[in-house]
């Protein structure tokens, strides 16, 4: 037919031939009754009807010509194909002079194959184009506007288009995706796409970074909050945000369990992924024991509010527990009861803080009178020893406490709060009490597990005079959970960007503790690259060790603010690039890890070969230490082989000298 284009035909006998638009089936004999069938195929190359006539003639008389002629009437239409776009973007939001990449897929969702596929993206005003890449066609850019010819697809065939932008300003923006083709879409609703993106300006966010308990009155101190007590915190705060801060105040909140709190403190600026900075802030503990406390720090940079970071902790809680049971304390030795136990269970959180109460304590002598208490663990305090002198007491209820003061020499004891007291000479305890020596600290249970058996020992160390307690005695445990400071250890490492190979090259190492708390246990590690050959080193504060490859330095503690020096001196052999990457840890929790590693790449360029004139000779001269032997050849392109001159070595340089005549050239190889 006209408005079709051949493609093939067969016969089931003879042979078909086409040409000039005609197709000959030469079909041969067939027999009376029997067929014969020609098949033939075209492609509409337009569409509307396609008329087509077929005429069959043989040798033979054809009684009836009528049936000789058959006419084939077709309708062509138009191809079509569903063609969809789908856009996704990242990072969503985006902020202020960073990148979005818009993932742009454009899929032929059939029947037809389709043809002349081009994408329109036209970037909204608030996107400057960066760059584009495609599956498959080319993209162009212009003014924003980025087009791209993706060609053809077949039905269920995709391709894809990565286009990246970058944000100019802050706003809300959208970005039309449009598809077209030569091909007909019965379904064009699917052909276009707005990503609306939400720009944010570059802003500062400020995170907790860590606390530190720094003190605590009255003392002593136990590292727990205790419910009354004036506290200072250092309180770590971090910019994670995009934009520093300018004029940084913070202001701890009355709240929470937080009162009386002192005024508020300047940070100053605050770099956008930089280190932790802190500032001390104080406060009594209203809290209940037990209870949550909670410190708040509202935050402000200049007119802007940057809202609040809050530090948690809990409120050490007291129990007591007393054994009422009498004790008689004999005229010489242990007590009838040896020891007097109390069981604890069920206790949460470690030991911030003991107390022992004695009650109606009785004694003709109470210099006699030895008192210890050991804990659950074994820990041991000696409660008093050699006190009161001969000054008979009846009835006196004593309680110990760290925070007073000790019982009086040779005064009469009277009833009241004192601190563990001994006074010479020092006391052996009859087993089962442990043996000394014995400290007069009940902060020495502080950091325990309080639950167990505690046990008071009581003995008389002199013959002569005897007593009892009536009202036996009261343990009484506060605990909490102990402040784990944390301590934001970060590292940077210097180095030269190119050294000449065998020449001396050192890594120089700054270890800082930006805080709050004391950081403890300070490791710098460095596994050397491959092509460095160690040399020195030298630490500004502990020691170090060297293995295979690899440098340790134990640097001890950095208080805050303090800053520790490694130097690893060596050679590089080249040539090559030697990249050199050093950690650093602590044993406290670090909430900012990103700065606990530093890198520092050299590039390691072939030995120098130097040659000068000196009284008529060619002195040459080479580092000793890069490992390289001299060849020379009469040629610059060779053959070289080893020079065979003496070579004599000046302060690591290597030397030869040789009659200035003629022309001869050398080089070093590694061998």
């Amino acid at each position: 037919p006209a408005n079709s284009s051949y493609v093939s035909a067969d016969a089931t006998q003879g042979t078909v031939s086409f040409s000039a638009g005609v197709l000959t089936a030469d079909l041969g004999s067939i027999a009376s009754g029997a067929t014969a069938t020609v098949r033939v195929r075209v492609t509409p190359t337009s569409s509307g009807s396609i008329v087509n006539t077929a005429t069959a003639s043989a040798a033979s008389a054809d009684l009836d010509l009528s049936n000789n002629t058959a006419v084939t009437v077709l309708t062509a239409n138009n191809a079509v194909a569903d063609l969809a776009v789908l856009v996704t973007a990242a990072p969503s939001p985006v902020f202020v002079s960073s990148n979005v990449t818009f993932a742009v897929v454009v899929t032929n969702r059939g029947p037809n194959l389709a043809t002349s596929i081009q994408l329109s993206s036209a970037l909204a005003s608030e996107f400057a184009f960066v760059s584009v890449t495609n599956s498959q066609g080319t993209s162009v850019n212009s003014a924003g506007t980025v087009t791209s010819d993706l060609g053809s697809l077949a039905a269920n065939g995709s391709a894809t288009v990565l286009l990246t932008a970058g944000a100019l300003s802050a706003g809300s923006s959208a970005t039309l995706f449009t598809l077209a083709s030569a091909t007909a879409d019965p379904a064009p609703a699917n052909n276009t796409t707005n990503v609306v993106l939400v720009i944010n300006p570059l802003a500062p966010l400020i995170v907790a970074s860590g606390a530190a308990l720094t003190a605590e009155n009255p003392p002593p101190a136990n590292n727990s909050l205790d419910s009354g007590e004036t506290v200072t915190f250092s309180f770590g705060l971090r910019n994670v945000g995009t934009a520093d801060t300018g004029n940084f105040l913070a202001t701890l909140q009355e709240s929470g369990g937080v009162s009386a709190p002192g005024s508020a403190q300047f940070y100053g600026t605050l770099v956008a992924n930089g280190p932790t900075v802190s500032r001390p802030f104080s406060f009594v503990v209203s809290g209940a024991p037990g209870s949550t406390l909670t410190a708040t720090l509202q935050l402000q940079d200049g007119a802007q509010n940057l809202g609040t970071v809050a530090f948690t902790f809990i409120v050490g809680s007291g129990h007591s527990f007393t054994n009422s049971n009498v004790i008689i304390i004999p005229n010489q030795g242990v007590a009838g009861t040896y020891p007097s136990t109390t069981a604890v269970s069920g206790l949460t959180g470690s030991v911030s803080k003991v107390t022992v109460t004695v009650r109606q304590l009785t004694h003709t002598f109470p210099e006699d009178i030895d008192m210890l208490l050991v804990g659950p663990a074994g820990q041991k305090v000696l409660l008093m020893s050699d006190a009161g002198a001969g000054n008979s007491i009846s009835g006196v209820t004593l309680t110990f406490d760290d925070a007073a003061t000790g019982l009086p020499f040779g005064g009469t004891i009277a009833s009241g709060t004192y601190h563990p007291t001994d006074y010479p000479p020092g006391e052996t305890f009859t087993s089962p009490a442990p043996a000394g020596p014995y400290g007069t600290n009940l902060s020495a249970f502080n950091g325990t597990n309080p639950n167990g058996t505690w046990s008071l020992f009581v003995l008389d160390d002199a013959v002569g005079d005897a007593g009892r307690i009536d009202g036996g005695w009261t343990l009484g445990i506060q605990t909490g959970s102990p402040v784990a400071g944390a301590a934001d250890v970060g590292i940077t490492v210097t180095a030269p960007a190119s050294a000449e190979s065998g020449a001396p090259l050192s890594y120089v190492a700054t270890v800082v503790n930006y805080g709050p708390a004391t950081a403890t246990g300070v490791v710098l590690s460095d596994a050397l690259p491959l092509g460095f050959t160690l040399g020195n080193v030298t630490v500004s504060q502990g020691g170090f060790t060297t293995g295979p490859g690899s440098v340790t330095a134990n640097l001890g503690a950095l208080n805050p603010g303090a800053s520790a020096t490694v130097t690893i001196s060596g050679a590089g052999s080249g040539p090559a690039t030697l990249l050199n990457v050093m950690t650093v840890a602590a044993s406290q929790t670090d909430l900012n890890p990103a700065n606990n590693s530093a890198s520092a790449v050299t590039t390691i360029a072939a030995p120098l070969l130097n040659i000068r004139l000196s009284s008529g000779n060619a002195v040459i001269t080479w580092l000793s230490s890069a490992g390289f032997a001299l060849e020379s050849s009469t040629a610059a392109s060779g053959p070289f082989a080893a020079a065979g001159l003496s070579v004599t070595t000046v302060n690591g340089t290597n030397q030869v000298s040789v009659p200035a005549l003629g022309t001869k050239f050398y080089r070093l190889r590694k061998p």
